[in-house]
């Protein structure tokens, strides 16, 4: 698709362009904004190319909100620890939810999956032979 053709969408049909760009930068798939909107893969393709900027200046508004969110819901969580408010059932939930969650917002691993095997010393031999 031609940048002309995106420029058509804006000028004819703001609100479903606007709402691609929207979609676009909240992640949604190509697929699920094809399904919504109605529109075509490479209108989509064009006016994330075309917006760009502006799809990366919302996701980084909206990881700041989200960050501001966890800081909040963080310190609440301290604020009734301190005061005996949570029952000691809850706590190892919301602690491994809470670690999981700042170990995937650092790139980290949230899960490790471990594969074991043993090898006898007939399957060296095997190997070897």
């Amino acid at each position: 698709m031609t940048p002309i053709l995106s420029l058509l969408i804006f000028k004819h049909d703001p609100e479903v362009y606007r709402q691609c760009v929207q979609r676009l930068a909240e992640g949604a798939s190509v697929t699920s904004i094809q399904k919504d909107l109605k529109v075509a893969w490479h209108t989509i393709a064009a006016i994330r190319t075309r917006e760009a900027s502006v799809i990366e200046a919302t996701r980084k508004h909206f990881r700041g909100l989200i960050g501001v969110a966890a800081q909040l819901a963080v310190e609440r969580l301290i604020e009734k620890l301190q005061d005996d408010k949570i029952p000691p059932s809850v706590l190892p939930i919301a602690s491994g939810i809470m670690i999981d969650k700042m170990r995937q917002s650092e790139g980290e691993a949230t899960q490790t999956i471990e594969v074991k095997k043993s090898i006898t010393l007939e399957d060296v031999r095997n190997e070897l032979s």
